[in-house]
């Protein structure tokens, strides 16, 4: 009885230094600027699905356009006695680890990112707490195919493939101060014929794309989080042409990142978020018997910090920047090998606000330079851009 109240204590102290976010969204971590496994949040369940069951119950929508969602998280169901169950309803089939396609799974700022783009027929979590730990599971399935005369096509070519998913999370209790969560992700890609409308003999060349990952949350004093992160990942993009015989291409996009973000609560509530990563991504590609081309993307180290600010009851303003401070780009092609390198400095700024609603939560990224003007960012008759580039709602219940 005593080690279980301390498991309870403790779970209990670790939520008290943040502050609540039942009702995020990937609004809310877009105007953050943040990478997303730095900071609590219910988007954080598609890259580490066992806090599927610690979210809540909550119904979503992200009507961005060109990639609309809609989901819902549910713990209630049979008085929960069967786990929590999530299903995700999208447009497109989302980036891996992540909650649209629009988003990508590593810190880039060169298009390092989930290239497949088809669209997404099945997406559904399963979540179970088991004492002090926490299990996810995660399925998700992405098909089309157009059977005509000169024959079938699967998928829309090597950007467009076909996915079989699975998902695995587990989250436990280090220690009376640290929570674990680790997680991983596997996808077989495939499709059959150059695009969509061409039937023909090519087709993917095997390979698996996973992301594994894994992060903990370490209360330091009463206000302070740590969260160190750590994840790989591996996307397969080797495929072979509809020539005779076939030519082979051998490609793969890779990376890795770690990082440590400290998370403040202060004021009423608020949230300060101060953190670094190192990261690097590498691009490799070799045609049949040629050269292999290669793009290497490194950040040693990039520095990001938000504040979330609590104006009052109802609304909530979000500030955030990323500064990749020593960032370099290598390019190797041809025979012989001509290398081009960069090293330079990298900054991103986004900001964001929120209005709550009862139990709905709305969020919103602003346009840059919004609060300069704010009543011409709105009201611009259609002949600026657009004043909220991407809205999300979330209902808690």
């Amino acid at each position: 009885m005593h080690k279980r109240m301390t498991r309870i204590l403790s779970t209990l102290s670790l939520l008290a230094v943040l502050p609540a976010v039942a009702a995020a969204s990937p609004a809310r971590v877009q105007s953050l600027n943040v990478p997303m496994d730095y900071i609590k949040d219910y988007t954080n369940i598609y890259t580490y699905v066992s806090g599927v069951g610690s979210v809540g119950n909550l119904v979503y929508v992200e009507p961005t356009a060109g990639n609309e969602s809609m989901g819902a998280v549910l713990g209630n169901l049979w008085d929960g006695r069967v786990g929590t169950w999530a299903i995700h309803m999208r447009r497109f089939h989302p980036s891996l680890g992540q909650p649209t396609s629009i988003e990508s799974p590593m810190t880039s700022f060169i298009g390092f990112d989930d290239f497949n783009s088809n669209g997404e027929a099945l997406d559904v979590m399963w979540g179970h707490k088991m004492g002090s730990g926490s299990l996810g599971l995660r399925l998700n399935r992405s098909f089309i195919s157009n059977e005509v005369a000169a024959g079938t096509a699967e998928g829309d070519g090597p950007l467009g493939r076909n996915i079989w998913g699975i998902g695995a999370g587990f989250g436990f209790q280090m220690n009376e101060n640290t929570d674990v969560e680790i997680a991983g992700h596997f996808q077989n890609r495939s499709f059959k014929g150059s695009d969509f409308t061409t039937p023909n003999s090519a087709a993917d060349d095997g390979g698996t794309t996973y992301l594994v990952a894994g992060r903990a949350m370490m209360k330091s004093s009463g206000n302070l989080m740590w969260m160190p992160v750590a994840k790989v990942y591996s996307f397969d993009l080797s495929a072979l042409d509809a020539s005779t015989p076939a030519v082979r291409t051998e490609a793969k996009i890779t990376g890795w990142e770690v990082g440590i973000a400290g998370n403040w609560s202060i004021a009423s509530d608020d949230l300060l978020v101060v953190g670094v990563n190192v990261a690097g991504n590498r691009i490799e590609q070799t045609i049949g018997t040629g050269p292999t081309s290669e793009l290497r993307e490194t950040y040693y180290p990039n520095a990001f910090m938000a504040l979330e600010a609590h104006v009052n009851s109802w609304l909530t303003l979000r500030f955030g920047a990323q500064n990749a401070v020593l960032y370099s780009i290598k390019q190797e092609t041809g025979s012989p090998v001509v290398t081009i390198k960069q090293k330079l400095h990298a900054f991103v700024y986004d900001m964001g606000a929120g209005v709550k609603v009862g139990s709905l939560m709305l969020d919103a990224t602003l346009t840059p330079n919004f609060w300069n003007n704010p009543v011409s960012a709105v009201w611009n008759n259609g002949l600026g851009g657009n004043p909220f580039p991407r809205v999300s709602a979330t209902y808690s219940f």
